[in-house]
């Protein structure tokens, strides 16, 4: 047998598995061609929805930004107009020396640092004066006859509350009561010693305006929650209360300086405050009286509750761009 038809006989013996194997790669090259067409096919249908979808967007967005734009306008302007009503107000003082310098040197709130802290001062003002523009009663101003400061401390901010609304009368109150002798002796103020208890504050009087700084940032939910009635229930028919509360900007402020409270008392608050929206723990060595910590929907669940009050506005970091402020309306929801 020659080699000639030797090779024949082989080329006879796998001649069906080359066909195989080249039926399987023309196959998969037209899987592939498929494969490759239909992804190309689905890459230009992505395109199209996500072009339309970007477009879609970018319409939304415009059409925000110019509802934005309108409302920035219309806000602007009514501010305008109100400080211009708010500037034209006999009432108001035109100068800085119109508020009284005189400091106890019993006042812990003065550290040496006297443009801060009639900063501090001034900066209650204007969160009072926001609440007032934003429930647009700027003509309240003139109608403003009686003021709570509750705790006034030593005037720190009775002393502009003074300057601001001459004509009213200012019930100064407070536990410390030098601190309540001294705004009577030197604002003429109404003095009320105060208490802890809060039922047995002595106050049968109602108010136009209440400020309550630096009270509820001490004190355990449920005094919290007894003042915030308090106060609710001592405001005239559309008298406004303006109070702070420590908000989550107070954590910043801890690790920063550590100076609310103790690092190990502060995890206490946070944990709390996290977890049920309120936190507190005493100050070392001292009963029902320490920091807390409260989220807005915990001060919201609970003025949910009142039919009788109206909010104002929520402002974090408000008052000298530290504590927040809650500003209150007594004038029913419902109405």
């Amino acid at each position: 047998m020659n080699i000639l038809t030797l090779f024949k006989k082989l080329l006879f013996r796998i001649n069906p598995y080359y066909r195989l194997i080249i039926n399987t790669r023309l196959f998969l090259e037209n899987k592939l061609v498929e494969t490759s067409s239909n992804i190309e096919s689905q890459q230009a249908v992505l395109s199209t929805n996500l072009e339309n979808r970007l477009n879609e967007i970018s319409s939304n967005a415009e059409k925000k930004l110019i509802e934005m734009y309108s409302n920035l306008s219309q806000i602007t302007t009514k501010i305008n107009s109100i400080n211009e009503r708010l500037s034209k107000n006999e009432n108001f003082p035109k100068k800085v020396s119109d508020i009284s310098e005189v400091i106890s040197s019993k006042d812990q709130m003065f550290y040496g640092n006297f443009e801060h802290y009639f900063i501090v001062s001034k900066s209650a003002i204007e969160c009072i004066l926001t609440a007032i523009s934003m429930a647009d009663r700027v003509d309240i101003v003139k109608q403003i006859r009686k003021i709570l400061d509750l705790p006034c401390g030593y005037g720190r901010v009775l002393r502009s509350l003074k300057a601001y609304f001459p004509q009213a009368e200012i019930t100064a109150c407070d536990l410390d009561k030098d601190g309540v002798d001294f705004c009577v002796n030197t604002f003429n103020a109404i003095g009320v010693y105060s208490d802890p208890n809060v039922a047995k504050i002595n106050i049968s009087s109602k108010y136009d305006l209440i400020w309550c700084g630096s009270l509820l940032t001490h004190l355990e939910e449920k005094k919290t929650l007894s003042f915030l009635d308090f106060f609710i229930d001592k405001l005239e028919e559309n008298g406004i209360l303006v109070a702070s509360l420590h908000g989550r900007f107070s954590q910043t402020i801890q690790n920063r300086t550590s100076i609310y409270i103790e690092n190990e008392r502060f995890e206490t608050i946070l944990q709390d405050y996290n977890n049920v929206g309120y936190g507190y723990a005493d100050y070392e060595g001292q009963t029902d009286y320490g920091i807390s910590m409260s989220k807005p929907s915990w001060i919201f669940s609970h003025l949910e509750k009142r039919d009788d009050v109206t909010v104002i506005y929520y402002s974090e970091r408000l008052w000298d761009k530290h504590q927040d402020i809650l500003a209150l309306r007594k004038k029913s929801i419902l109405q």
